[in-house]
C-alpha cells in the first residue's frame, strides 16, 4: 500500500480535523496528530504501534469526535487503514482486529477488509495498477513499483502479478464452474500474443472488482465491480471452458491464488 497521509509532509490529516469554531479538541486527537508526525518522521514498528494506540483510544474514549472531526472525508478511517496496514505487512503485528466502519463519501477503496487510497492517475487507473495496490496492500506482494507515472501496461505488469507466465497458471473455468475464491487474482490473457490484457480481484466467485473494466465486461472508467451473471450481452463464457467473449475477441482467463 504507498504512503498516503502516512507519507512524510502529507498534513491531510490535520487539515481534515481542524475547526476553525470550536477550535477545542480532545487531548486524545492531540496524541494521535504527535504520533502521526513521529510516524511520519520516522515509521518504525514502536512508531506505528504508537499511532495504532492512540488511534484506538481516541476511537474508544471520543466517538463523537472520531465520527464528526474524523469524518471528513474518511480521514480516521483512512489512518486507520494504512497505519493497520502498514503495520501488519511489516511485522505481522495486529493489535486491534476490529476495524471501524467505512464513512460515506470515503475516498478510496476497501475490497476484502483491506482499504487502497485513489489512486494518483484518478479514474485513468489502469487495471494491473488497481490489482497491484490491492495486492500490496494486503500484504501478498512487495512494493517494487513507483506510486505514479507510467508503465502499468500489461507488458510491464505481467512479470510481476504472473511471474511464472500464462501457461503455469489454473484456469479460472472449468466444466462449466468457477474454480476461483475471494482474494484471488484473475488475468485475461490473448491466447494468440500470450500478452496480458485485463486483471481483476475476486470479491466473490461471480463477484469481480477492478479498475477500467471498460473493454472486458463493458463498465464505467474508474474502479467497478463486476457480476458476472449481469453482464451485457456480447460479454460471455465460451461453452463451459476458461474462454471470455467479448465484442473485440477473446481471452484465456486464469488465476493466481496467493497463500
Amino acid at each position: 500500500m504507498y504512503l498516503d497521509l502516512l507519507s512524510a509532509g502529507n498534513n491531510g490529516f490535520e487539515t481534515a480535523i481542524n475547526r476553525s469554531f470550536p477550535r477545542f479538541r480532545s487531548s486524545r486527537l492531540s496524541a494521535v496528530v504527535t504520533a502521526l508526525q513521529r510516524v511520519q518522521a520516522s515509521p518504525i514498528q514502536l512508531n506505528m504501534a504508537n499511532l495504532m494506540h492512540a488511534l484506538h483510544t481516541w476511537r474508544t474514549q471520543d466517538p463523537n469526535e472520531w465520527a464528526n472531526r474524523g469524518g471528513t472525508n474518511g480521514v480516521a478511517y483512512r489512518l486507520w487503514m494504512e497505519t493497520k496496514q502498514r503495520l501488519r505487512n511489516a511485522t505481522g503485528y495486529l493489535p486491534y482486529p476490529n476495524d471501524p466502519l467505512l464513512p460515506g463519501g470515503c475516498p478510496g477503496t476497501t475490497l476484502l477488509g483491506t482499504y487502497v487510497p485513489p489512486a494518483p492517475e484518478g479514474v485513468g487507473e489502469i487495471c494491473h495498477g488497481f490489482t497491484y495496490r490491492w495486492l500490496v496492500a494486503r500484504g501478498k506482494l512487495p512494493e517494487t513499483r513507483p506510486a505514479q507515472g507510467a508503465g502499468w501496461n500489461g507488458v510491464v505488469m505481467a512479470p510481476v502479478l504472473f511471474p511464472n507466465g500464462v501457461n503455469t497458471y489454473a484456469a479460472a473455468r472449468a466444466g462449466g464452474v468457477l474454480q476461483v475464491q475471494a482474494g484471488d487474482l484473475v488475468g485475461f490473457y490473448d491466447p494468440n500474443t500470450l500478452l496480458l490484457q485485463h486483471t481483476v480481484i475476486v470479491e466473490a466467485q461471480n463477484l469481480w472488482f477492478g479498475a477500467n473494466n471498460a473493454g472486458t465486461f463493458q463498465q464505467p472508467i474508474g474502479r467497478t465491480q463486476v457480476n458476472l451473471n449481469a453482464v451485457p450481452m456480447g460479454y460471455a463464457w465460451i461453452d463451459g471452458g476458461n474462454q471470455w467473449q467479448t465484442p473485440l475477441g477473446t481471452c484465456d482467463v486464469v488465476y493466481r491464488r496467493f497463500p
